[in-house]
């Protein structure tokens, strides 16, 4: 299949990568994407960039960031909802939450939630009558390789959630073999009866003298009435794409961090924590349950 790295203009010498899938604003097409320093990832930064031509995307430098990473976008109840990971110092090293912002453009997101400290990968999806979402509980109840399911009638129900909350939830076991982890990026309702999910499978690996995290793009469909899910698939791996630089090397060098795919099946995702990629996906969802 086809792949590509997109050139992104405008952003001052930084890294730019792990963006979300492309959306409509202001009839313009952007995608939200995690700027970085080289160097650090505490000055990181969702931007938005619009779409220039088939080949190229700008930073729009009118439409204000949000002090987050790893931005993921989803229209629930016709509300836009940007989620992002919020990352702090504390004495031991650095904390996480993950926030979302609500509004109906991107240039007028409010803060709406935030997630427990140390969950990543909430993900939202409209379900019409319903909203589904996907939680990463990690060690506090079910281990690093887990993802969590709830669901709730109104959007406005996630502003009043305690921990509790978020941690009573519907474990999704048997995806993730013994040593790998992975979570939401996406999730898409396919049917009245099914979810398909993007996702991401990771594992690490050690020498004497080097740690490497393998990352890859993969998918499942997801009964959420019944939790029934089919196997993974692999969606794509780092060697699907063309060279670049890492952001550190070999820890990263084997990177892919999937946004989630378009109407055409293109997947957009980053790789190597450097740059972002595209690539054509044939039938992600042609799986059985």
């Amino acid at each position: 299949m086809k792949s590509k790295i997109v050139p992104i203009r405008n952003i001052k010498g930084k890294t730019a990568y792990n963006p979300t899938v492309p959306f409509c604003d202001s009839g313009k097409t952007y995608i939200g994407i995690r700027i970085e320093s080289l160097d650090s990832e505490l000055d990181s930064r969702i931007f938005f960039a619009y779409k220039l031509n088939e080949n190229e995307w700008e930073i729009d430098d009118t439409v204000t960031p949000l002090q987050l990473q790893d931005p993921a976008y989803v229209k629930v109840k016709g509300e836009i909802f940007i989620l992002g990971v919020r990352v702090e110092k504390c004495e031991n090293g650095i904390i996480w939450n993950q926030d979302i912002y609500r509004g109906d453009s991107i240039r007028n997101l409010e803060f709406f939630a935030s997630g427990p400290v140390g969950m990543k990968d909430i993900r939202l999806v409209d379900l019409e009558d319903r909203i589904g979402v996907f939680t990463r509980p990690q060690e506090k109840i079910s281990g690093l390789c887990k993802i969590g399911y709830l669901e709730i009638s109104r959007i406005d129900e996630l502003q009043r959630f305690t921990e509790n909350d978020w941690y009573n939830v519907n474990i999704i076991n048997g995806l993730f073999e013994d040593g790998s982890w992975g979570g939401v990026n996406q999730a898409i309702k396919l049917s009245d009866e099914e979810i398909g999910v993007i996702g991401h499978k990771a594992h690490k690996t050690t020498t004497e003298v080097d740690l490497k995290k393998h990352y890859y793009a993969v998918s499942f469909r997801f009964n959420p009435k019944t939790s029934v899910y089919s196997d993974l698939r692999i969606l794509a791996r780092r060697a699907d794409f063309p060279y670049s630089p890492s952001k550190r090397s070999p820890e990263l060098d084997d990177i892919i961090f999937p946004g989630g795919i378009d109407e055409h099946s293109n997947l957009y995702c980053g790789l190597s924590d450097y740059c972002i990629g595209i690539k054509e996906i044939e039938h992600p969802f042609n799986l059985q349950i």
